[in-house]
């Protein structure tokens, strides 16, 4: 499948990263990402949902059983899903390296401030090395998209401008294997367009295990399967292709679901909880024109919440962050409400999509494109250059536009996913750290060639 045009299309297909070329990147990459991680940022102590991840990671690690401790009890905990369990099974599969007494881990556990001994140096070189594997797949990716070497070192280099790979490496947080997996989802869609067979594999296995990762990709591979349905009107080639990649998602999830149905009696992939995260995000669909307008600005990353204090009045914004008063917090006590009105046998889901998304649906879908602003901003102002970067290269479209279209895809749908129905933040959105990364290593070899084209002509 030709998905390229001219300009840098000649140099990216002929990408073909040697051994010497891969080891001089992993050296550098190493070398970047220690010292940013280990000299420039502090280790982030478990916090909120850290502690989450610990929780499960220290039962698999004593007791071999996903699930939460019970307050004050050491006992190996009930089997749960209220979360996907890849992140928690690597931390605790990097403690059975260590091997630390478990009430070292347990500490961190207990409330308050304890004075806890263990310090995560594994699980930290352990990340450390997951951020330089998602370096180097944007490197890859980046020589075909932005074009051949110099394309490579540029998206790699903005990459590891944005601050989020030594960041995240420096947390209990599930974010450091899904920059990996998004980079994978990344690499796996460029080489797919050209038909090749096992990248329709690791296109199904990145999707299955950001799935495991975080629960609401699920709806990703929805997705998938739908396109699968309709490549399979065009081409039959493109359809088996399609079933592939389902095939091979599944096989990752499978035993989870198995897991689940034996467990619990049905083969959900978590707890619902779509109720109380719905509501939080309708609770936004009360703002006013004046409040609609002032969250553009406010939600601007760095600078924006102050200059919507100058130009709006106080209560047009007061409501936009996550204080008390807010609209994230008035969702909680709308789902309450909800709940105690279609009491016990009634649904709250299905009663807010009627009643708050499907009654009025021109506002939701309004409010919807706010949230959507507030959460493209990953890494921040980072996100407003790599933003800005995509825009241009979509709007030349020269090169491998068509290419950086389609890796996109997956961040946008999710974006458009957590802004509809959940209150859609820069974190959620951390597939956009390889896009922005390809858009604006593109841009950046497209000036050089163009300050060169322009000294050669002066010539």
């Amino acid at each position: 499948m030709a998905v390229g045009g001219n300009g840098t299309d000649s140099a990216s297909r002929g990408f073909r990263p040697g051994g010497v070329q891969w080891a001089v990147f992993l050296i550098v990459a190493f070398t970047v990402q220690v010292t940013s991680q280990y000299v420039f940022e502090r280790w982030q102590e478990p916090r909120f949902d850290a502690v989450r991840y610990l929780d499960y990671a220290l039962n698999l690690y004593q007791h071999g059983v996903f699930g939460l401790s019970r307050p004050g009890n050491a006992a190996a905990p009930l089997p749960a899903r209220a979360n996907t369990p890849l992140y928690p099974a690597f931390l605790a599969g990097v403690f059975h390296l260590g091997e630390p007494p478990p009430e070292q881990l347990r500490c961190f556990l207990l409330p308050g401030d304890s004075d806890c001994l263990y310090s995560f140096d594994g699980v930290r070189a352990v990340q450390a090395a997951i951020a330089v594997a998602a370096l180097a797949l944007i490197w890859f990716a980046g020589g075909i998209v932005a074009g051949g070497a110099a394309g490579a070192w540029a998206s790699a280099l903005c990459a590891a401008l944005s601050g989020q790979f030594s960041y995240y490496a420096n947390a209990l947080l599930t974010e450091n294997l899904s920059i990996l997996l998004c980079a994978l989802l990344t690499v796996s869609l460029c080489m797919a367009a050209r038909g090749a067979l096992r990248w329709y594999i690791m296109l199904g296995l990145s999707v299955g295990l950001l799935t495991m990762t975080r629960p609401e990709f699920v709806y990703l591979a929805y997705a998938l399967v739908v396109v699968a349905l309709v490549l399979a009107l065009r081409s039959t080639v493109s359809w088996r292709l399609g079933v592939i990649a389902i095939l091979a998602g599944t096989i990752v999830v499978g035993p989870w679901l198995v897991r689940n149905r034996a467990t619990f009696g049905d083969a959900a992939l978590t707890d619902s909880y779509a109720g109380y995260t719905l509501a939080q995000r309708v609770a936004y669909n009360r703002m006013s024109a004046l409040e609609f307008g002032a969250a553009f600005v406010y939600w601007f990353p760095d600078f924006g919440d102050t200059v919507a204090r100058r130009l709006f009045p106080a209560e047009s914004i007061a409501r936009l962050d996550f204080g008390p008063e807010s609209y994230s917090s008035s969702g909680v006590d709308l789902y309450g409400e909800v709940a105690d009105r279609v009491g016990p046998d009634g649904d709250v889901t299905t009663t807010l999509l009627v009643e708050e998304v499907f009654g009025h649906p021109v506002k939701h879908a309004l409010v919807t494109v706010a949230l959507a602003w507030r959460g493209v901003f990953v890494a921040k102002l980072w996100g407003v250059a790599g933003l800005t970067a995509f825009m241009v290269v979509m709007l030349h479209r020269r090169g491998e536009w068509r290419l950086l279209a389609l890796v996109s895809a997956p961040a946008w749908f999710m974006l458009a996913l957590y802004a509809g129905v959940s209150v859609s933040i820069p974190r959620y959105s951390i597939c956009f750290i390889p896009v922005f990364s390809l858009a604006l290593g593109t841009l950046g070899v497209r000036a050089v060639d163009a300050i060169r084209a322009r000294q050669s002509t002066a010539r």
